[in-house]
């Protein structure tokens, strides 16, 4: 088994996306269900005579609740070329193929994960994770674990836009073929994980 080396150079958290533990819900599922239906309905009717404003903000208030009944997952996930400032600017990598002077540039958008509602009216979310190596057998060759937790407080606002960059030097890894396995987990409420694998290659060039 190879040793390697890893550097672990960019993690950037724009912290966004929320939903709230089952336990620190006011209503319960089916309540939920049957508001974010009767909210939908609002929009759609609203919406039907032209008031676009009170339709968005229904909408707005049932993807609160959708997304509290919802799975943590992940969105978006590629190898793009340099790390992005601003969420969702990123030019995705062609193929899965690195040369050794690359560097891997890991991207995704987490969604789902626990946002909690604080006394004061502001929010508060947090994640931790874990990434791994893993060679052709699923072995695990090298990596980091509980990275974390990347706190997010007092903000007034349900946002959606959420991302995760990882970078990681590929200088001393044989070449070969791989799978970058990372493990989201909700620190609020850790019951809530999401599992990436995203195969790559290593060449050396000829």
């Amino acid at each position: 088994m190879h040793k390697i080396l890893f550097y672990l150079a960019f993690i950037l958290f724009a912290l966004t996306f929320f939903v709230k533990v089952p336990g620190l819900l006011a209503q319960q599922p089916g309540a939920a269900e049957d508001n974010a239906t009767t909210l939908l309905q609002k929009a759609i009717n609203a919406h039907s005579v032209g008031d676009n404003t009170t339709a968005l903000q229904s909408l707005w208030e049932a993807e609160e609740l959708i997304w509290n009944m919802g799975p943590m997952g992940v969105r978006n996930v590629a190898y793009i070329l340099t790390e992005p400032e601003y969420f969702s600017q990123y030019t995705p990598k062609v193929g899965e193929t690195f040369l050794p002077n690359e560097l891997l540039i890991f991207y995704c958008e987490p969604f789902g994960y626990t946002q909690r509602k604080n006394a004061d009216g502001t929010y508060s979310n947090s994640l931790m994770w874990s990434f791994n190596v893993l060679n052709v057998q699923g072995e695990p060759i090298g990596g980091q674990q509980d990275i974390g937790p990347y706190p997010h407080d007092g903000y007034r606002t349900f946002l959606t836009d959420k991302m995760l960059t990882l970078t990681i030097s590929l200088s001393q890894i044989p070449p070969g073929s791989y799978i970058l396995q990372i493990i989201l987990i909700d620190y609020l409420n850790p019951s809530h994980t999401v599992e990436i694998q995203k195969p790559f290659n290593l060449i050396v060039p000829e």
